[in-house]
């Protein structure tokens, strides 16, 4: 029996045990992994098996309980499983199986509390060696970081077979080092590792390969000093459960380190290139950010790669390193190709450094009835997964088409289908996004798509609802809607629904929104839920779906939002007022869209009770005035009479100026073309002693901050002029009055952001 010591996820690691493995010929290889996933391992000769990939465990009665087992390329485990699968030699993971892990997941929580506890008040030499071995290994070497010891000393260049009966020397001392035994878990998992060789050896095994992580290479080569019985003892009281495993694409994000991920490299991108190139891997890596560079517009010549790759060495050789690292070339790329800037190096980290790549899984591999046909579907339908967010339509070379679908084509509507389910059933694959182009119109949507590893247990999960996408999505909202308790949940719901054509829930969902809605009294969560359903509404008549019963829903909020709103605008504070100053904008625009004559006239009605009404906070009042006037209601007499009382010395100057902000709102189109309004705001301003003004400036500023730079200029015209229109040429000395321009326009200036230098242009 041979034992090797690996690093997960080490090319080094890789290379090396390949080597041993061809020359040891072994007829039985055992590597550290769960064996309930035993079954997994012929699959690594299908070639539409990509890594990164992983190993999922879970236990399919509590999704809760699963576990990762992640691999890419340059994995000696995964190297190991190749060359015995390729070699038809026995071969099987040994680790405690997750079967028996989640099955005693309690004790083993309690067990490891305790041993953070003692390990807690151990010397400090212990804990770091418990917690980070190569780290304790690195600091005795002179260097401030485990990893990049590891690299430098088995990563680059071949070693010798021989470097595994180093590691092993090497952990058996820090082993030896321990001020305590190991914690139950590792115990356990140690014992079953050596049961599972025993067992090899029973089965008649005599040249059998064990690969496993550094740590655990001691415990299993002095397994002579180790009774069976003793072992056996210490797996006893462990419980299984019944587990199942299939395997799911990964991405390098997620092996790197600072994902969080305890057995990853900060490196990934850098350690596939090092496993490919070895020797060659710097020149590589400088050639990779010279091209990268050059996607973004930027100068990176061969000449900079050489001068690049030449930094690094002398970097490496100053610090005395044997050979460049990942530090040394990030370095080097920023300071040689990237003239020095920073800005660049988080490119450089995301795109050579950890990479982008993601892992591919083929259908056929796929466990559950859902997986298979979620992964039909993706087929049939040319999308891509990929670990960036991107266009949905990222292939196209019309950059203003890549971010939309059209509903009116076939495959672009099935499209949308599938990733408004998959919203649903909680995997957001598909991430909705505002329009960027300048097409128009309810017949586009524009989706950005990004794939992350952790919807692979998602997938998981939705797979116990049904056996396709759309069967599992009606199954699951069927047990949603009995546990939906707010309106504005059933409503959000609702859309998506409709976006996601799943008729056959579509009525289940109205019949509870419409006893939802009709049990509701709070007139806002009425005013939240009207806007979903207009676009129900509106989006419905796009796909072709029938939306009676959802207009039958509106047609009953309307009239209830109609008598209800006037109370809830009265004697309200400032920050709820804003709140219905924005509903009452939303809601204008909804009852735009219905178009209805019916719905005008009670939303118009509504609207001037509101506006004369004693009590209503100034800003809705204002809005509400505004709204009316736009729409033709109120004549400009009214409105004069209406700005005329808001604006009276009766009124409190703060709430004046609050009434004017919501009356302003949106352009002041209104005071510029009707200047029998302007007056008397002039009027107003010249009751307004300075320290009320200096008082009232803020609130005055915010009123006028939307206006745009024209509407300003003639606001200025207007104030000097007494006409809106702009000239070069300067107005007749009889159209001003001296005297009011000189108290009126500094103030003027003040309001609308003008410098006041400008009034001697």
């Amino acid at each position: 029996m041979l034992i090797y010591g690996i690093r997960h996820h080490g090319p080094g690691s890789a290379q090396t045990l390949l080597q041993a493995l061809q020359r040891q010929q072994p007829d039985c290889v055992l590597i550290e992994g769960s064996p309930d996933a035993n079954e997994l391992i012929a699959n690594v000769a299908n070639i539409g098996l990509v890594p990164p990939v992983a190993m999922l465990v879970y236990n399919p009665k509590n999704l809760q309980q699963a576990a990762y087992y992640p691999f890419v390329e340059y994995s000696p485990e995964w190297v190991a499983m190749q060359f015995a699968v390729a070699n038809k030699v026995c071969v099987a993971f040994m680790d405690l199986p997750q079967s028996m892990q989640f099955g005693n997941v309690q004790d083993l929580f309690a067990e490891a509390k305790m041993a953070d506890e003692v390990t807690g008040e151990a010397a400090d030499g212990d804990t770091i060696i418990r917690r980070d071995p190569l780290r304790y290994l690195a600091e005795l070497a002179g260097y401030t970081d485990g990893e990049r010891w590891w690299e430098a000393t088995f990563e680059h260049g071949e070693n010798p077979e021989t470097a595994f009966e180093g590691v092993i020397t090497l952990m058996r001392e820090l082993r030896d080092r321990l001020t305590g035994p190991e914690t139950l878990a590792e115990q356990q998992r140690e014992a079953f590792m050596r049961q599972t060789i025993r067992g090899a050896m029973k089965e008649g095994r005599k040249n059998i390969a064990v690969v496993c992580g550094a740590w655990h290479a001691p415990a299993l080569q002095d397994m002579p000093l180790f009774k069976a019985k003793a072992d056996a003892d210490l797996l006893k009281p462990l419980k299984k459960i019944k587990v199942e495993a299939t395997w799911v694409a990964w991405t390098y994000q997620r092996i790197a380190t600072s994902s969080g991920y305890g057995a990853g490299v900060a490196s990934p991108h850098w350690y596939s290139i090092l496993y490919q190139y070895k020797k060659n891997a710097v020149v590589q890596w400088m050639t990779e950010a010279a091209h990268l560079l050059r996607r973004k517009d930027l100068e990176a010549s061969s000449a900079n790669v050489i001068e690049a790759v030449r930094l690094a060495q002398t970097l490496a050789s100053l610090r005395g390193l044997p050979v460049a690292g990942i530090a040394e070339l990030s370095e080097s790329a920023v300071t040689a190709l990237a003239n020095g800037n920073p800005e660049y190096f988080k490119l450089i980290e995301n795109e050579l450094i950890i990479g982008d790549k993601l892992g591919e899984v083929p259908v056929e591999l796929a466990t559950l009835p859902f997986q298979q046909d979620l992964e039909a579907s993706i087929k049939k339908l040319k999308l891509e997964r990929n670990p960036k967010r991107q266009p949905i339509n990222a292939h196209l070379k019309d950059p203003k088409k890549q971010h939309f679908i059209d509903l009116r084509l076939e495959m672009d509507l099935l499209k949308s289908h599938l990733l408004w389910r998959l919203m649903l059933l909680n995997i957001p694959w598909g991430i909705s996004t505002q329009a960027k182009s300048k097409t128009k119109g309810s017949f586009h949507e524009y989706w950005d798509l990004q794939w992350l590893p952790e919807y692979a247990l998602r997938v998981m999960e939705a797979g116990t609802w049904g056996n396709t996408v759309e069967d599992a999505t009606v199954a699951y909202l069927k047990q949603y809607l009995q546990k939906a308790d707010t309106l504005q949940a059933l409503v959000t719901v609702a859309e998506q629904v409709l976006k996601a054509n799943t008729p056959a829930i579509l009525a289940s969902l109205l019949r509870a929104l419409q006893r939802k809605a009709a049990t509701t009294q709070d007139v806002a969560l009425l005013i939240d839920a009207l806007p979903p359903l207009v676009n129900i509404v509106s989006y419905g008549d796009t796909r072709g779906t029938d939306t009676t019963q959802v207009a039958s829903i509106i047609g009953e909020l309307i009239p209830r939002i109609a008598v209800g709103l006037p109370a809830a605008c009265l004697h309200i504070v400032s920050d709820v007022a804003q709140d219905y100053f924005k509903r009452l904008i939303e809601l204008n625009r909804c009852i735009s869209i219905l178009n209805e004559k019916n719905y005008t006239e009670t939303w118009r009605d509504t609207l001037a009770k509101i506006a004369v009404q004693n009590g209503t906070y100034p800003l809705i009042s204002g809005t509400c005035t505004r709204l009316l006037f736009d729409a033709k209601v109120w004549t400009t007499e009214q409105i004069a009479t209406q700005l005329h009382f808001a604006l009276s010395q009766a009124q409190d100057p703060h709430l004046s100026v609050t009434w004017l902000e919501g009356f302003t709102h949106g352009s002041g189109q209104v005071l510029i073309y009707h200047t029998e309004l302007w007056a008397i705001i002039d009027d107003w301003l010249f009751t307004i002693n300075e320290t009320q003004f200096t008082d009232l400036l803020p609130l005055m500023r915010r009123a006028f901050s939307h206006f745009t730079p024209p509407e300003r200029a003639k606001m200025l015209n207007l104030a000097i002029n007494g006409t809106a229109n702009i000239s070069h040429k300067a107005a007749p000395e009889t159209d001003l009055r001296a005297d009011l321009v000189a108290d009126l326009l500094p103030n003027f200036l003040i309001l609308c952001g003008f410098d006041e230098n400008i009034a001697t242009v």
